[in-house]
């Protein structure tokens, strides 16, 4: 590898990338590719309701970034976008509208799309080139409420093509390159992973067991659960909140419902292992509040995912704001729960609470479902001494998880300017061609 001289190189033509070699060329996105868009869910059903082997995987976003999350679909699939392992997909709508996957064998989802080559272009350098635009076609998407990529950027996205044998290099040059940076990644994150495991434990163990060792115990009732301090209680949330609401989506259609400067609108895709909710990727404008009578969380509100992939995660809120349908919120009475106490139990039954949503089609934990959630109530002076050994116990493995998400960040940064400077021939990688066919 090196760095090509001024001499090699001319205008592209193409603003985003400046001079590339003088032997390439260059096409909009549409000669390049096909863009097929995925279909819904609604015909599908989760794997282990099924077990036929000609039933294949339903390609949603939770399934490609998680293969434990699998819905399957029915036999027939005429109706539906075929994926085979490799090929590149593009995330169509939501907050990470505009992000290119490599696909698993199945059928597409709704919120993607698979893109096809039509000529000149190597499958195996494909991902890389689309990679290469993520960030503007991420910088363009379009649509207040849930943002979705637009076609007619990304079709009129003008692309660098070199010729095949160079593509061929690149690929292999950034296949070799990116996995071992995926390699030092995956260990980083193994270790982030470790870390939320021991957090994990320290918060199920105190907000189950308490701080005293030796305090008596007895049986909580709870089966899962087993014996808790004697002294504590067993309630419903609904007896230990003000109340226990759920959000909405206002119409996308009106652009006067959304403002970049606007009130907190919350979707599981702002959720974090922090707990700290705050400035949301979208926001509602006063004018949806007032015009649609939306009854705003209030601060120190407890947030929990009951729809989907992330059914049972939590945070907690700074300001006053509110949220997509996914979400409930519930906000305990201040002289008998701690808020971080409460967040902390929830964590903790994270597990119980997905097990009990109802998951024909996706897990779904409802209003109604929340307000009866069985939780534990130690006496409140009990709890605030609970939430501060937490914290004060939590910090030195929050503290290796930031620096440690940092060289995450950074590496990943240092992967997409690789990717880059080959794709756009900043970089002469000439030396891996081989006189293989094209794949």
């Amino acid at each position: 590898m090196r760095h090509r001289t001024p001499e090699e190189l001319k205008e592209s033509g193409i603003e985003w990338i400046g001079q590339f070699p003088k032997a390439w060329n260059k096409a909009k996105l549409k000669h390049l590719y096909s863009i097929y868009k995925g279909n819904g869910f609604q015909k599908y059903f989760e794997s282990d309701k099924g077990g036929d082997s000609d039933l294949i995987p339903y390609l949603s976003m939770e399934y490609l970034r998680n293969s434990d999350v699998k819905y399957q679909l029915v036999r027939t699939i005429e109706d539906h976008v075929l994926v085979t392992e490799g090929d590149a997909l593009l995330l169509w709508d939501g907050s990470n509208a505009g992000e290119f996957i490599r696909g698993k064998y199945g059928a597409l989802s709704s919120t993607l799309s698979k893109l096809e080559t039509k000529r000149k272009v190597v499958d195996a350098f494909s991902y890389y080139l689309l990679k290469s635009i993520e960030k503007r076609i991420k910088e363009n998407t379009i649509g207040m409420g849930i943002p979705h990529v637009d076609p007619n950027f990304l079709k009129s996205t003008k692309l660098p093509s070199p010729p095949l044998p160079e593509q061929r290099a690149i690929a292999a040059f950034l296949d070799r390159k990116t996995e071992a940076i995926d390699q030092l990644i995956e260990k980083k994150e193994q270790l982030i992973e470790r870390l939320k495991e021991k957090r994990q434990a320290l918060i199920t163990r105190t907000v189950t067991k308490g701080l005293d060792p030796d305090v008596p115990m007895k049986d909580s009732g709870i089966e899962w659960l087993g014996e808790v301090p004697e002294h504590w209680s067993v309630t419903k949330i609904k007896r230990v909140s003000d109340y226990v609401n759920t959000g909405k989506t206002p119409s996308t259609s009106n652009q006067d419902y959304y403002s970049t400067d606007g009130i907190d609108w919350f979707s599981p895709a702002d959720f974090n292992d922090l707990y700290l909710l705050k400035d949301s990727m979208r926001k509602i404008s006063l004018d949806a509040v007032e015009e649609l009578g939306l009854e705003l969380f209030q601060p120190q509100s407890i947030l929990i995912v009951g729809i989907g992939a992330t059914v049972g995660r939590v945070g907690i809120t700074q300001n006053e704001s509110f949220s997509n349908q996914q979400i409930n919120a519930i906000k305990f009475k201040e002289n008998e729960v701690n808020p971080w106490f409460g967040l902390y139990q929830l964590d903790a039954f994270k597990d119980y609470i997905v097990s009990l949503s109802s998951a024909n089609t996706l897990p779904i934990f409802n209003q109604s479902d929340t307000k009866e959630l069985l939780v534990l109530k130690p006496p409140r002076n009990e709890q605030d001494k609970i939430v501060d050994f937490i914290k004060e116990n939590s910090k030195l493995t929050w503290q290796i998880s930031d620096l440690v998400s940092f060289q995450i960040q950074k590496l990943k940064e240092y992967r997409q300017s690789l990717i880059s400077a080959a794709v756009t021939g900043k970089i002469d990688v000439r030396d891996e061609m081989t006189d293989s066919p094209p794949r």
